[in-house]
């Protein structure tokens, strides 16, 4: 068993070796695996990048994320239509994703996506790119995944366990799946960070799938 403390050490050293991320200003609370981050990041991808950090280290089982964008007075501000804008141009420019179904909504740099997709995979890569833009303080990703074809659950089923099989870093002997239209719900325990992104990756590039609810515990 890790203790917090011990486990509060290792996220300081993954977020100290990040060189995306800033760790001075982040406080880093733990207590029994639930890790809270809070404090200060210069942009949204040093948020994310920080998260991730925090998840990958063994012992960690969940992560709540409290940290706050805060822009260098050297970046130039960003008002939210400029923000509405180039993030409308960024998701149209993006050649894997029909953006024709995507609106935006931009409120002191909290950039909020509704619409439709057709698949998994492209509702991340839309919510991925609008982080990486200048500006944004935070990005609620409300796209609804619209599969272009129904497919049976028992049909998704089976392909995502499947695809699960390649996965190195998964027990599929401590994973559990349902999924139920069009729904999958992971629940069990993985080793590793590796292991929680892997059962989601199969998931999302399965084609049918709506929505995924990622339960998975990292041991």
């Amino acid at each position: 068993m890790v203790t917090s403390e011990r486990l509060k050490e290792d996220i300081l050293d993954h977020l100290e070796w990040d060189q995306r991320v800033d760790a001075s200003e982040i406080e880093v609370k733990v207590d029994q695996g639930i890790v809270e981050l809070a404090g200060k990041v210069p942009n949204y991808c040093a948020r994310q990048a920080a998260e991730r950090d925090a998840r990958a280290v063994p012992g960690v089982t969940s992560v709540k994320n409290r940290l706050e964008v805060v822009y260098s007075t050297e970046v130039p501000c960003v008002s939210d239509e400029e923000l509405r804008s180039r993030t409308e141009n960024l998701l149209l420019w993006t050649p894997e994703i029909d953006a024709s179904d995507i609106q935006v909504n931009v409120d002191n740099g909290a950039v909020e996506l509704t619409g439709t997709v057709d698949a998994s995979w492209k509702k991340s890569r839309a919510g991925d790119l609008t982080a990486s833009l200048s500006g944004v303080r935070f990005v609620l990703n409300a796209l609804a995944v619209v599969p272009a074809q129904n497919v049976a659950d028992k049909v998704l089923a089976g392909e995502i366990m499947t695809a699960l099989k390649d996965r190195r870093h998964l027990d599929l002997d401590r994973l559990d799946m349902e999924v139920r239209t069009g729904v999958v719900t992971f629940t069990g325990v993985v080793p590793d960070e590796a292991g929680y992104l892997a059962a989601y990756r199969a998931a999302a590039t399965t084609p049918g799938v709506r929505e995924i609810v990622n339960r998975l515990r990292i041991e």
